[in-house]
């Protein structure tokens, strides 16, 4: 595992931890979490640059916020999905099927007008390498 992966890994379960223990705290967990979020918050947009920090920090902050959802594990969750769960920025390319239109070698009606396919139109599938 790369080692950056491996400490933004780390970090993240040191801060859901944190998150998760203010909970724990009778009376005073509440107020915890009203400091604790922003500050979640604003290690996410540091620790996750761009469009999914700022998604990230607005997640975590309404999960510390709000009451009894302390026990999801944010930091870890995003980094899951930016390591694991997602995909490259490859989404593939678009390609052509070809569809056998020869019928024991004889012409079809659509190839004597001019159409490459037995069905008279193209088909494409899409595909991730």
């Amino acid at each position: 595992m790369n080692i950056e992966k491996k400490k933004l890994l780390i970090k993240g379960l040191v801060y859901d931890a944190i998150g998760m223990a203010s909970g724990a705290v009778p009376l005073v967990g509440g107020f915890l979490d009203l400091l604790w979020a922003p500050y979640a918050a604003k290690k996410m947009a540091a620790m996750y640059p761009g469009k999914k920090g700022k998604l990230g920090s607005v997640i975590v902050f309404l999960e510390e916020i709000l009451p009894f959802s302390d026990i999801i594990p944010t930091f870890t969750l995003m980094w899951l999905y930016t390591f694991v769960w997602q995909k490259d920025e490859d989404y593939g390319q678009l390609q052509p099927i070809r569809v056998r239109s020869e019928v024991n070698n004889k012409k079809t009606e659509y190839q004597k007008a001019g159409c490459s396919s037995a069905t008279g139109f193209s088909i494409f599938i899409f595909e991730t390498n």
